[in-house]
């Protein structure tokens, strides 16, 4: 059975991140799903940017590295 028929009073809605960042880099309604590959709305407490090796920005649709800051990053 699915979550949602076991838990039907609650709004479940994917999400996208890492461990290391507590879970969570952004999330979205899927009302406003624009694509296969949208992730969503990036939360205020991250910091998200694509860059080159050089750590400077990439222009739009060249492969990058995907580099996140944020107070609930965890330091090990």
């Amino acid at each position: 059975s699915r979550i949602s028929d076991k838990f039907p009073n609650i709004t479940i809605t994917p999400s996208y991140g890492l461990t290391e960042l507590t879970g969570c880099v952004s999330n979205y309604d899927s009302i406003y799903r624009k694509s296969d590959d949208y992730v969503g709305k990036v939360f205020d407490v991250m910091n998200v940017k694509i860059v080159d090796g050089n750590n400077n920005f990439i222009q739009d649709y060249q492969i990058g590295e995907v580099v996140i800051s944020s107070p609930t990053l965890i330091n090990v």
